[in-house]
Parts: structure tokens; sequence; C-alpha cells
């Protein structure tokens, strides 16, 4: 029996999108939060566009795939992590406070 069904499971990391104009940030220091995240969205050499997640998705649905890693850098953090269990994401925070 076949299913008319399928899942795909789509690995981008962060995408660089202008999410964090419509975030709320509460409490004392809230703007300056806003400010360090929305700079290291944009800085990010991990990040990835939304047309290169829009590309992945694409592709993994035309080629049957079940499971596909958005961009180069991340394809290659996510082997690693699979091979050594090191998350590079973890050892380096991206908002380092004082």
């Amino acid at each position: 029996m076949t299913s008319c069904c399928s899942l795909l499971l789509i690995a981008a990391g962060m995408v660089k999108t202008n999410m964090m104009e419509r975030s709320e940030f509460y409490g004392q220091g809230s703007e300056e939060d806003r400010r360090q995240w929305t700079s290291a969205l944009r800085s990010l050499p991990l990040a990835q566009t939304p047309e290169e997640v829009a590309q992945g998705i694409y592709n993994a649905v035309v080629a049957r795939q079940s499971e596909v890693v958005v961009g180069a850098t991340f394809a290659a953090a996510t082997a690693a992590y699979r091979v050594t269990g090191f998350n590079p994401s973890a050892a380096l925070p991206l908002v380092a406070r004082p």
C-alpha cells in the first residue's frame, strides 16, 4: 500500500529574515537586546537567506528526499555534529552579555 502523505525535514539553521522587527522584547535593556540580536542575525555566516531555504525545499521535493540541510556551511556543521557530537552553535554564544 502506498501513502499519499510524506514528511520532509528541512534543517536550515538560522534564516536571515526581518522577524526581529516584529519581535517583542520586554524589560530593562530590551532595545539593546533587540539591537544585539538583529546585528547577530545579519552578521552570522551560518545564516541562510529565505531564497536558499526555498530552493532547498524545492530541490528536496523534486528529488523526493525526506531530509535536506540548507547551506554549505550549515551542512558542514551538521555533518561534524553527526560524526563528533560537537555543536558549534552551543560553543559560541550569539549574544554576549556583560
